[in-house]
């Protein structure tokens, strides 16, 4: 099996793993991670597949409230070593696509933000609990129109020239 091998022969992610939290559409918000972070290893889940619009490596001189706070990436790095969590993401049509597209990607082709913190480029595909998993990435911006350049359309971006 490709993709998830490595983490399996490191322990990151039992090979057992039989349930896999979905999540999508953070965009960015630390209050609403922590909650569902906290409660998914309450629950026992060891691996999380977010599904776009996470908002890491976000430039954060587009928000300075991120900036003063450590950032969002800084503290969903912390809490996922904190939990044990695995967190594989795909990106979406609000995320920092030039910084994810610019990350090493590891033997398994994840894009490595963290040891816990995985990047799913597009077209990307792997297992986890012998089920298999697939990055689409996200779809062109339909908001395109009514966003301002530097606040809701980052250059590079799909659906941002």
């Amino acid at each position: 099996m490709a993709g998830m091998e490595t983490l399996f022969n490191l322990g990151i992610v039992p090979e057992d793993v039989k349930q896999v939290l979905k999540a999508g559409d953070w965009h960015g918000n630390t209050r609403w991670m922590r909650q569902v972070l906290t409660f998914a290893a309450r629950d026992g889940y060891k691996a999380i597949v977010h599904v776009g619009d996470l908002k890491v490596l976000w430039p954060d001189e587009f928000y300075p409230d991120f900036a003063e706070s450590g950032g969002f990436t800084a503290e969903l790095v912390q809490l996922l070593d904190e939990l044990g969590l695995v967190f594989i993401f795909i990106d979406g049509n609000h995320d920092a696509h030039p910084a994810l597209r610019n990350l090493p990607l590891n033997t398994d082709g994840f894009g490595v933000i963290s040891d816990r913190l995985l990047y799913a480029p597009r077209g990307h595909r792997w297992n986890i609990g012998g089920v298999r998993f697939g990055a689409l990435g996200g779809a062109y911006s339909i908001d395109r129109a009514r966003g301002h350049r530097g606040l809701g359309l980052v250059p590079g971006r799909s659906g941002c020239p």
